[in-house]
């Protein structure tokens, strides 16, 4: 079960999560996922979602990726739907 240390740090498996979740997003919007210059803010999102109890990691991704598209006024690819599910 995903959880917060009591020091309020990320155990293992959160991190797991959200890792996965910056990989997924990323690949939406079609951006390197460590080199692009906003990978830290797609990073927060992700980590604001999970903060505020989001779990799924379909739902981060789905999510993040919308976010940052609207942010940035970008359109997500046409094969969207296709790229976040597993």
């Amino acid at each position: 079960m995903f959880s917060i240390t009591d020091d309020l740090t990320y155990d293992p498996g959160c991190w797991a999560t959200m890792q996965t979740a910056h990989q997924m997003a990323s690949a939406i919007l079609r951006r390197d996922p460590t080199t692009h210059q906003h990978a830290d803010r797609l990073a927060l999102i992700e980590m604001k979602l999970f903060d505020q109890g989001m779990r799924d990691l379909e739902a981060i991704v789905r999510s993040a990726a919308d976010d940052k598209a609207a942010i940035c006024g970008i359109k997500l690819p046409p094969d969207y739907d296709k790229l976040h599910q597993t």
